[in-house]
C-alpha cells in the first residue's frame, strides 16, 4: 500500500523532530497539519510548497514519495527569503515602478544563482 500525504508529512515531520505547532507558518496552521496528517484535508499547493520547504525536500517528494526525474541537487526547492515590507508614508512618494521591476530583477537573479550554486555550475 502506498503511502499517502499525510502519513508521509508526519513521519518526515517526526523524523526531523518537529511538533506540528513547529512545522506550522502563517497560513498553515498547526490545526490544518494536523487534518492533512489525519487525512481530513488534502494540502492545498500554497501548503504543499511550504511544507516542503520547511522538510527540506521537494514538493514532488511530498505528493508522490519519490523525485524520480528530477535533478537531484536542484530538487526544484526554492530558497526562503522574505520580501522586506512596502515603503510607508514617505518613503513610498520616492518608490517608482522601475524600482520595484529592479527589485524583482534581483530578487529572480538571486533565485537562479542559489539554484546553480546547488547544481554546481
Amino acid at each position: 500500500m502506498r503511502e499517502s500525504i499525510g502519513n508521509r508529512l508526519r513521519r518526515l515531520r517526526q523524523e526531523r523532530g518537529l511538533s506540528q505547532r513547529e512545522l506550522g507558518e502563517p497560513g498553515v496552521s498547526y490545526a490544518y497539519i494536523s487534518r492533512v496528517e489525519a487525512g481530513d484535508r488534502t494540502p492545498s499547493e500554497k501548503a504543499l510548497r511550504m511544507l516542503a520547504a520547511r522538510l527540506d525536500v521537494t514538493v514532488l517528494f511530498l505528493e508522490t514519495g519519490s523525485d524520480e526525474g528530477v535533478c537531484p541537487t536542484a530538487c526544484g526547492r526554492s530558497p526562503r527569503r522574505k520580501r522586506p515590507p512596502p515603503p510607508r508614508g514617505r518613503e513610498a512618494e520616492g518608490v517608482s515602478f522601475r524600482a520595484a521591476s529592479n527589485f524583482e530583477q534581483e530578487s529572480e537573479r538571486a533565485v537562479l544563482e542559489t539554484v546553480l550554486r546547488r547544481l554546481d555550475c
